[in-house]
């Protein structure tokens, strides 16, 4: 029996925490496709997103096994440090250690202060999940600046194999680190294609959209607010869920849906589990998300991949959605290009609405679910 490879992987928050949205789908993704052919060890912490209680029911500083092939060990705040990454290092003997942080002081930065003093000799890759786009950069910038400074004078990231989900991002990281080794794969879904359509009666001049994202400035749940609020012959329900990151962000929001019109209605409906997500999404009609950015986008993949058409911005790899008949791509700063397409979106019949329905499921299965995705990732972690 051939001996698998031993993947390290370093995360601030993993399963059962649900609030860091993306990096947590994308790593779940990771072990759950490729733990036949890795083996793979999860180092995190022992909270969710934000939270300063650690999860029920779950041992913290120890090994535990996740599923076969994956073991995971949830960190009590403060038990992590150099010391403590070194001795896990020493005992797990890992061929590739994967880092899904950029600004992460214990989950990428120390292991990459303790990797280079150790001289390590396997692979060591970094996902900055985004973090180096420039609207990222713009939000703390001095301390991200001179910490890109401190990096590059120290070369921290000197033997890293950056690891990026989208063109957009390549450029990023070579805007940053020049001669940086890129390898461009775009996640893995964490999510199985619906085989058919979930029927969703679509009336004209009504219309059911939600909002499935983290409550925070980058993800610009403001702007869909201000646009819906300029909508005056259409009755439209939003519901939102999420992750109330930025409570400030927030209390403006309520703001906006205080001076709603009667026929205009949102409300916020909390955080979802994984498997409510795609009992919820097909029971609007559109997920809309006008984010500044996306690496991916899991819940646009998820909607795509229940047949629910989506409303999003240009600065996503999901391109050419009106082409495809799944939804439309907008200009986040142009409100009448937004307004355009959520005013389509009103005035559709019932069948325009189960065209895009189905065109959704198509997008998705030619653009999401590339069967050359797991030979990719198997080729990066060898």
């Amino acid at each position: 029996m051939v001996n698998k490879k031993k993947i390290l992987i370093f995360i601030d928050w993993f399963l059962p925490g649900i609030k860091a949205g993306g990096p947590i789908k994308s790593v779940a993704a990771l072990v759950n496709h490729l733990n036949s052919e890795f083996n793979f060890y999860i180092i995190t912490s022992n909270t969710d997103f934000g939270d300063e209680q650690a999860y029920e029911n779950l041992e913290s500083n120890t090994w535990l096994d996740f599923k076969p092939g994956v073991k995971v060990i949830y960190y009590a705040k403060g038990k992590i440090n150099k010391t403590e990454i070194k001795n896990q290092i020493n005992r797990i003997q890992p061929d590739v250690v994967h880092l899904n942080s950029f600004f992460s002081y214990s989950f990428s930065i120390l292991p990459l202060l303790v990797l280079n003093k150790l001289s390590f000799k396997g692979k060591i890759i970094l996902a900055p999940r985004g973090m180096l786009a420039e609207g990222a950069l713009k939000i703390k910038p001095f301390k991200k600046r001179i910490f890109l400074a401190i990096s590059k004078l120290m070369q921290l990231h000197k033997h890293v194999i950056w690891h990026s989900t989208k063109s957009d991002e390549t450029l990023d990281i070579k805007r940053n680190f020049k001669n940086a080794r890129i390898t461009e794969i775009q996640n893995i879904p964490n999510i199985q294609l619906k085989k058919e359509i979930t029927v969703l009666t679509k009336k004209q001049g009504s219309l059911k959209l939600i909002y499935l994202g983290r409550i925070a400035k980058n993800k610009n749940l403001k702007k869909v607010l201000e646009i819906l609020s300029l909508i005056k012959d259409a009755e439209i329900e939003l519901s939102i869920y999420g992750f109330i990151e930025d409570e400030l962000y927030w209390n403006e929001s309520q703001n906006l849906i205080a001076d709603f019109s009667k026929k205009i209605k949102a409300e916020y409906k909390g955080i979802l589990n994984e498997e409510e997500v795609q009992q919820q999404l097909i029971q609007h009609h559109y997920l809309i998300m006008l984010s500044y950015s996306e690496n991916f986008g899991h819940a646009i993949v998820e909607a795509l991949s229940c047949g629910t058409p989506v409303i999003i911005g240009e600065n996503t790899p999901w391109q050419e959605l009106e082409k495809h008949h799944a939804g439309w791509n907008v200009n986040i700063n142009d409100n009448k290009n937004i307004l355009k397409a959520i005013s389509k979106a009103v005035t559709l019949s019932n069948d325009d609405y189960v065209i895009q329905q189905k065109g959704s499921l198509s997008y998705a299965a030619e653009k999401c679910f590339s069967n050359q995705l797991i030979s990719d990732y198997i080729e990066m972690l060898t």
